[in-house]
């Protein structure tokens, strides 16, 4: 009976273990609370996820506190959204560019986590793809990440 038990056991996670759903960029996923800009590996298991809507705009320290703010529902599900790096800006970028605008940016300048010393922060134009340094009390437009 043990070594029933033990192999039911056993055969269950293994089928859980391949049983685990797979993704695709620039499509939306609820589960994932937006839509997916990048993936990691192969299988499409993991990846960058870009939230359905602009958290707002604001300066790049009022930016950082409105992560978590101002989500569709699927995205209010989650409380690990992040202000993206410059080179995340750019994957959400190019899939707004050139895969079908899934994520629906607009044509906003975009901040990033990424700073320049000493009151600077990486910024992404979605209006003609420039990256540039901008001053962090400069008003941008916040859209937020996360991985799955």
């Amino acid at each position: 009976m043990k070594k029933l038990l033990l192999s039911t056991l056993l055969l269950l996670l293994t089928l859980s273990a391949f049983s685990q759903k797979t993704y695709e960029v620039d499509k939306y996923y609820a589960e994932l609370g937006g839509y997916v800009i990048k993936l990691f590996n192969a299988d499409g298991t993991d990846g960058l996820v870009v939230a359905m809507q602009d958290q707002g705009a604001a300066n790049w320290c009022e930016a950082s506190r409105l992560v978590n703010s101002n989500h569709a529902p699927a995205g209010a599900k989650f409380s690990d959204w992040r202000m993206p790096s410059i080179d995340e800006l750019k994957i959400m970028y190019d899939v707004y560019k050139n895969r079908g605008n899934g994520a629906k940016l607009n044509g906003n300048s975009y901040w990033s986590s990424s700073l320049v010393a000493p009151s600077g922060s990486w910024r992404q134009d979605f209006s003609d793809g420039n990256a540039a340094t901008s001053y962090m009390s400069n008003i941008r437009s916040l859209r937020v990440i996360r991985t799955f």
